[in-house]
């Protein structure tokens, strides 16, 4: 069911002083007008509840919230679903919110779920979406990192083994030290800063910021650091074919 434009819930009844209510005027103890100001809970629920209690032909009455009965998929359902999700993301091969949306309609579908207002577009409600997200809070909306189809084929158990197994052998034969153990990578820098948020005027269509350029060249620095916590002086690579003294102004010493 769609939320309240104007931002308006129900009260849920207290569970034990609705049971209270119903048991007492049942009993006698109270009448209705009695138990609604005791108990501050409203005349008609009540009455509905007194009539289900009368239904039922049970001792004492036990109060269970029906809130859920239009939720189209059951617990073990929306868990299936969300494993499924879960799994795509590990496989890098993760939904979107639409791809997320035309799944539930195709997983409705094929359990004999029919929902009115899926039809017309073949997938879920943007409120399904919302109520589903609050439901399980172990998803999130998340920007993937680019990943090339062979870096993730290549990332599999036996290469995996096969390079700690190839550096085990490697310490155990030339027995490194820490300090003559290095990481190295590489890293772009552009020659444009990106500034920082800023105070304006609120409603202000366009803020700017003045910076050296709008569009900087990328230079690559490379880094080393070794296992004992020390590092060797970058490499700079401008992309140009003379260096002068005034580009590296500012540098560590040693830096090539």
């Amino acid at each position: 069911m769609p939320r309240s434009k104007r931002g308006i819930k129900r009260v849920l009844p207290n569970q034990t002083h609705l049971e209270s209510a119903v048991n007492d005027v049942q009993a006698k103890n109270l009448t209705l007008s009695e138990a609604v100001s005791i108990y501050n809970v409203s005349k008609t629920t009540l009455l509905r509840h007194i009539k289900l209690f009368k239904s039922l032909n049970t001792d004492n009455y036990k109060y269970t919230s029906k809130i859920n009965h239009r939720q189209v998929f059951t617990v073990d359902e929306e868990k299936k679903l969300v494993e499924y999700l879960k799994m795509s993301a590990r496989l890098q091969y993760g939904l979107t919110k639409t791809d997320t949306r035309k799944l539930a309609y195709q997983f409705a579908v094929s359990n004999g779920k029919h929902v009115k207002e899926w039809d017309k577009s073949e997938e879920a409600g943007k409120e399904w979406m919302r109520g589903f997200f609050s439901r399980n809070n172990t998803l999130s909306l998340r920007k993937p990192e680019p990943t090339s189809m062979s870096r993730a084929t290549s990332f599999n158990k036996f290469n995996v083994s096969a390079f700690f197994n190839n550096l085990i052998n490697c310490l155990s034969r030339s027995h490194f030290t820490p300090d003559r153990i290095y990481n190295l990578d590489e890293t772009g820098n552009s020659t444009v800063h990106v500034p920082p948020k800023i105070i304006a005027t609120k409603g202000s269509k366009q803020v700017g910021c003045m910076t050296s350029g709008e569009r900087g060249i990328n230079v690559t620095m490379i880094c080393a650091i070794n296992a004992a916590g020390n590092h060797v002086p970058p490499m700079i690579i401008f992309p140009r074919k003379k260096c002068t003294d005034p580009m590296l102004l500012h540098v560590p010493p040693g830096t090539i």
